[in-house]
């Protein structure tokens, strides 16, 4: 069994108050442009977070809040990454605890190995629900 990844208590820590949001978003905008990168939010995770530094997990926890669609995280689309950051890093958690190969995917095999999941009443059923293209293996999407 793997260790997690993240605090137990991960859940716990407190969202900040829409003034500090605004000085934290401030402070991860060194340019001053009103709008962040995906770069700029992998710094600020590995600096303020680092136990939130999981690639997968920063990456669509990105795509998640960026609701303009425009590639980029606004002022008022911040609230959303700093909620999806933990959400997808306690998924990340799960999915790399199943991932027993490190491949950064799951086989039906690992995911009926891994014995029973949360939410997952028949994990088959789920597997070949999950496994769209019929490929044998399902990624972190």
């Amino acid at each position: 069994s793997r260790k997690s990844l993240l605090p137990t208590k991960l859940q716990q820590l407190p969202f900040p108050t829409p003034q500090e949001r605004l000085a934290l978003f401030n402070r991860i905008d060194p340019n001053g442009n009103g709008i962040l990168s995906l770069a700029e939010l992998d710094k600020a995770v590995l600096e303020l977070w680092p136990q939130l530094d999981n690639k997968p997990a920063i990456m669509r926890a990105y795509k998640a809040a960026d609701k303009s669609g425009n590639g980029w995280i606004g002022k008022r689309e911040f609230k959303f990454f700093l909620k999806y950051i933990v959400a997808y890093n306690e998924l990340w958690n799960s999915f790399s605890n199943i991932d027993t190969s490190d491949d950064r995917r799951i086989t039906k095999a690992e995911l009926l190995d891994h014995g029973p999941v949360p939410g997952i009443d028949d994990p088959a059923k789920a597997f070949d629900e999950m496994d769209t293209n019929k490929g044998g293996f399902v990624l972190f999407n």
